[in-house]
């Protein structure tokens, strides 16, 4: 329990022991995100699926694409690709240092045809 944070293993337990199962009392991206993070890691497959279903309700292409880089979502991967590509402004600087060089030259390269 070393890298976990308190406040990812409050929000993970509050899934386990949710009175309210359409919110689990989670407001936002980053609680979701730790869900996730946890889920992923102890192979939580159910608290998983639900962490990604609502996350995928309420991110940018470019966060879904880092989160399924970093917890392989594979289905998110090919339509943030397109997403990114075909979007009327370019990466952002900051954009572009969260997600691995490949990923930034296929949707620059992308761009430019």
């Amino acid at each position: 329990l070393e890298d976990i944070l308190a406040h990812e293993l409050d929000a993970f337990l509050s899934v386990v022991y949710a009175s309210d199962h359409e919110t689990h009392g989670l407001t936002t991206v980053g609680e979701w995100t730790s869900v996730l993070r946890l889920a992923s890691l102890w192979n939580s497959q159910g608290i998983r699926s639900l962490a990604i279903d609502i996350l995928d309700r309420s991110m940018s292409s470019h966060q879904r694409l880092v989160l399924a880089r970093a917890h392989g979502i594979q289905d998110w991967i090919e339509p943030a690709f397109e997403s990114l590509s075909t979007r009327e402004e370019p990466l952002s600087v900051e954009e572009a240092k969260e997600l691995p060089i490949e990923d930034v030259i296929r949707i620059t390269t992308a761009r430019e045809n």
